[in-house]
């Protein structure tokens, strides 16, 4: 006995012969078949092209696939100054491209650069105290005794948007500030008006568009020679109004600084 099933599509058979052994012949298949032809050959040769076909690089032009090819690559390594190289550039590239064809001569490397705003950036300033031995009340400021603003030079270029992520306070004395209860650097994106060593900080009206915030520094450690605070995690957001940023230091509370003492504050950015 010998009996056929056929699935749905009516594409393969199973067959069961008498003694129950099953098998499936295959239907052949629908696919269209035809034999290759010279025609046909040359047809896909000619829309291939030749490693020899001339470069093609206007984009309303036709040519074979290795012309067009060719032209991309052309376009990407620029040419003696008469195709400007292809620069990439952006706040979400992250690594450089290193673009290669091997039948370029030494003396053709490919110009291709890449560029990207998320770099971070470090400044730092320092300032000697006045030779004052009389005590910084409360909010003084700390400074030279004609008053000097600090400068945090090359954080960009004018209009970026930029982080502050971290702050280090270094004073060159091996003690401590009598009494001290930390400070405060008032920052600005544009130079404020000074503000004498031992002086009350103030913000002038002048001065409030400029004023982009505070950073607390906390009690220094005495670390032997020197005195160090760091401040991490800050994310003080400002838009630069020039390539960097300026500050005022004042005293948190009550204290007698050493006099003619230099301070050195440095700030670690990121452009946003």
């Amino acid at each position: 006995m010998l009996s056929k099933i056929l699935d749905k599509d009516n594409v393969n058979q199973l067959v069961v012969d008498s003694s129950g052994a099953a098998s499936t012949k295959v239907k052949e298949s629908a696919l269209p078949t035809g034999a290759a032809t010279a025609a046909k050959q040359d047809a896909l040769a000619v829309l291939i092209g030749a490693l020899t076909d001339a470069v093609v690089t206007d984009p309303t032009a036709s040519g074979s696939e290795i012309a067009l090819l060719k032209g991309i690559i052309k376009q990407l390594q620029g040419t003696s100054g008469t195709v400007t190289p292809i620069s990439l550039s952006g706040a979400t590239v992250a690594v450089p491209v290193d673009l290669q064809y091997n039948q370029l001569t030494d003396a053709e490397a490919l110009p291709v650069t890449v560029s990207g705003s998320k770099t971070g950036k470090q400044a730092s300033d320092t300032i000697t105290l006045a030779h004052d031995v009389g005590i910084h009340s409360a909010l003084d400021v700390l400074s030279t005794a004609a008053g000097e603003v600090l400068e945090f030079a090359s954080l960009g270029e004018a209009g970026d948007l930029i982080a502050i992520l971290g702050l280090r306070y270094k004073y060159a004395a091996n003690a401590i500030p009598t009494a001290c209860a930390g400070y405060r650097l008032h920052l600005y994106n544009a130079s404020p008006t000074a503000i004498a060593d031992n002086a009350t900080y103030n913000l002038p009206s002048g001065d409030l568009a400029k004023y982009i915030g505070s950073i607390f520094i906390p009690i220094p450690t005495d670390l032997g020679d020197e005195c160090h605070a760091q401040v991490d995690n800050i994310n003080l957001t400002a838009k630069l109004v020039g390539t960097g940023l300026f500050g005022i230091l004042s005293c948190v509370g009550a204290e007698t600084p050493a006099i003619d003492t230099v301070i050195t504050i440095i700030i670690n950015t990121m452009a946003v």
